[in-house]
């Protein structure tokens, strides 16, 4: 809390000064070089009417204030809280800023700055600009002016840049004025704010009138506003704003996150038929406040976005003034005026001429509108007149303004007659006109009786309500008497709590007791609960040592597995190429087998032919064997003669028996056949193993033909070995077969 004021400050540092404005008076008269008298007469003229100065603003506008007063007011932000700081249209200049910027820099109070057309240089710029990036609680920015000015403020490319760090850094900005700033060649002023405006948390209206916006860039700005949520208000008076940017604006409008209300496009020409989709755009979003005022807007614009203003839900003002809209024109705003949220409509500046009259029929139903201004839009007695009887039914309208038009004396007397069974309408501007002093002063009385009928509903009003309060203060005496019962009920459970509260007090020290017990064996179990789970967590461990050890186990298990998989693999292979070897040698043998069996077959054959044979050799054989036991043998008897005469006759016998070829050869030698084949019979020597001429050997014939043609023989040899007793040698007897 203070304990001083500000003038008693200023006595105290500055004996010189009474109070603040004394001070301000002699600062304004150093910077203007006047007398301090001449500047006492001029500072009270002036500074008495636009000079607020108390503990939470400082406004001091349009008073020519320098250097000098700077230093006092940055004195005034020193020593007090002050909350809004308005000093526009002066000549600061960058002497000033520089005064102004070490107190901003360290102020927490100031939320409101307003230091527009101040002739400041990019220089003084910087100073103000720098201090703001320290001061986090500024709220509102202005550094442009509402109109053209000479001391305009002025920025750079470098000053931009700390005009982006302040609008990064300082997050509770809500306004930001930079209409009319002087900008240098080489700076865009879109590509200076558009990144620090983007994400921004609080920043709701952004005034950027006569910046010199291109189309591309007006573009760029709307493309890199999407996603702003904060937005609530965006002022491009006086730019280039063309149709490519109209489509940009609209797709920010239909963003889901737009917030934003009002939107004023004035003195844009070359939006035209953009206008189209910005009204389309703006009925589908939050805005309710659109100014198209010059932007070259015709009747086929009009006609376009009629049928969207029809079915409007927010939008509730519409300014289409200083267009090109005619008579034809007029047919489509009279469907606009179909809309349930319109209230404000400005058509002034146009040429609708007579065709103000289709207005009347849908003035006279709508039960919305409350304002509609026609100034300087050529309007005529008899549109004039068809809007009073269209005012007769209406309710709604409060505000007519029909200034600048070609409305004669009569009309204004007629539409004053039809004026008085009208009960809403309090203003009627008709300034401009050809209407006399009279008709003035009598419509004017009209408008004051609305005005005190308007006034006289506040009363009924307030009536009203005294009998509302009335009946509410007999409830609210039934509710004291109730209230009065519920206390007296309240005293008695109050009683009855207490003693249960003894109650509970008497039990919860049984409680208590059964508590500590039940505590000192939970601590018990616990300890028991610890023991426990020590244990577990040894044998934890050496189950966690079993586990590991059983895994190696394991692993081991599984590599000689795998091992004994690859060893299987390489025996299978080896199993798989025996039996393919296996079944090879069974095909080999099954082959050699069936060979085998053929040549078994043919010899079989040809044995059962030797077999016929040797039965018909034994036939034969005993034939020969019949016939030589009727013959000698002469061969026997030459050898037993030789060598035992006593006893040749048994040998001869026996050899016979034993070798019945001897008795063949004896026949043979006999008898001197030839051999079976008819040649003739040769005598050969033995050639056997014995000696080439034993003793009593014999030379046997052959056959020549045998010999010739290797046909077998069939000969039994006789060895004195294995012949009868008595005999030595061998006999070979050879017969043809």
């Amino acid at each position: 809390m203070r304990t001083h004021t500000y003038a008693d400050t200023c006595m105290q540092r500055h004996s010189s000064f009474g109070s603040v404005k004394e001070a301000l008076k002699r600062a304004w008269a150093k910077d203007t070089g006047e007398t301090y008298a001449n500047a006492q007469r001029g500072f009270v003229e002036a500074v008495d009417e636009g000079v607020c100065v108390d503990s939470r603003s400082l406004v001091i506008r349009s008073q020519k204030m320098g250097p000098a007063c700077s230093d006092i007011i940055s004195q005034a932000l020193g020593w007090y809280e002050v909350e809004k700081l308005d000093i526009a249209d002066n000549l600061l200049r960058d002497k000033g800023c520089e005064a102004l910027s070490s107190v901003l820099s360290s102020s927490r109070t100031v939320t409101h700055i307003n230091i527009a057309s101040n002739d400041i240089s990019p220089k003084g710029m910087a100073y103000i600009l720098y201090a703001l990036e320290e001061h986090a609680r500024c709220e509102t920015l202005v550094l442009g002016c509402d109109q053209y000015e000479a001391n305009c403020n002025r920025l750079n490319s470098t000053v931009s840049k700390e005009l982006t760090s302040v609008l990064k850094c300082n997050t509770t900005l809500r306004s930001l004025d930079l209409s009319r700033v002087i900008c240098a060649k080489d700076l865009d002023i879109v590509d200076c704010i558009s990144h620090g405006i983007r994400n921004h948390p609080s920043l709701q209206h952004l005034k950027l009138a006569y910046a010199g916006i291109s189309g591309e860039s007006a573009s760029e700005l709307f493309t890199k506003l999407c996603g702003s949520s904060a937005l609530e208000s965006i002022d491009l008076q006086g730019n280039e704003v063309n149709y490519r940017a109209c489509g940009d604006l609209a797709a920010f409008l239909d963003d889901s996150q737009c917030r934003l209300t009002k939107l004023v496009l004035s003195d844009n020409p070359k939006i035209e038929s953009g206008a189209v989709l910005l009204i389309e755009a703006c009925c589908r979003s939050a805005v309710t406040h659109l100014v198209l005022s010059n932007t070259g807007i015709d009747d086929e614009v009009m006609s376009e976005a009629s049928r969207y203003l029809e079915e409007s839900e927010r939008l509730q003002t519409l300014n289409v003034s200083h267009n090109n809209i005619t008579e034809k024109g007029c047919v489509h705003i009279a469907s606009a005026l179909q809309s349930r949220s319109l209230t404000h409509l400005i058509l002034s500046h146009n040429k609708l001429g007579d065709g103000a009259a289709q207005l009347a029929p849908a003035l006279e139903a709508n039960d919305v509108l409350q304002t509609l201004e026609l100034d300087t839009c050529r309007v005529r007695d008899q549109s004039f007149i068809a809007i009073g009887v269209a005012l007769i039914n209406n309710g709604a309208l409060h505000t007519l303004k029909a200034s600048n038009n070609n409305i004669s004396d009569n009309a204004g007397k007629g539409f004053a007659a039809l004026l008085v069974k009208n009960r809403t309408l309090q203003k009627v501007v008709v300034k401009g006109n050809q209407l006399e002093h009279a008709t003035v002063m009598l419509i004017r009385d009209i408008l004051v009786k609305n005005k005190e009928l308007k006034s006289n509903e506040e009363p009924q009003r307030l009536q009203k309500e005294v009998a509302r309060l009335h009946y509410q203060k007999s409830k609210l005496h039934e509710a004291n008497e109730e209230l009065r019962e519920c206390q007296q009920q309240r005293q008695k459970v109050a009683e009855i709590l207490e003693a249960h509260e003894h109650e509970f007090r008497m039990s919860r020290d049984d409680a208590v007791k059964k508590i500590k017990e039940l505590h000192n064996k939970i601590e018990k179990d616990r300890r028991e609960l610890e023991n426990v789970e020590a244990s577990d967590r040894l044998k934890g461990e050496e189950v966690a040592c079993y586990r590991a050890r059983v895994d190696g186990e394991i692993s081991e298990l599984q590599q000689q597995l795998e091992e004994h998989q690859a060893k299987s693999a390489a025996l299978q292979g080896e199993v798989e190429a025996a039996k393919q070897k296996l079944q090879d040698l069974e095909e080999g043998l099954a082959s050699e087998a069936n060979r085998l069996k053929q040549e078994t077959a043919k010899k079989t054959e040809e044995a059962q032919d030797w077999q016929d044979k040797i039965v018909l050799y034994k036939q034969r054989l005993t034939e020969l064997q019949v016939f030589s036991r009727t013959s000698t043998n002469p061969i026997t008897e030459q050898g037993n003669s030789d060598r035992d005469p006593g006893g040749h006759k048994e040998a001869t016998e026996a050899v016979a028996e034993q070798v019945p070829f001897v008795a063949i050869y004896k026949a043979c030698m006999r008898q001197r056949t030839p051999g079976a084949h008819g040649g003739e019979w040769s005598r050969v020597h033995d050639a056997g193993n014995h000696q080439a001429n034993p003793p009593g050997g014999m030379l046997l014939e052959r056959c020549a033909a045998c010999f010739r043609d290797k046909r077998p023989v069939f000969g039994v040899p006789v060895c004195s070995g294995c012949g009868p007793a008595g005999y030595r040698g061998a006999l070979l007897v050879l017969v043809c077969v």
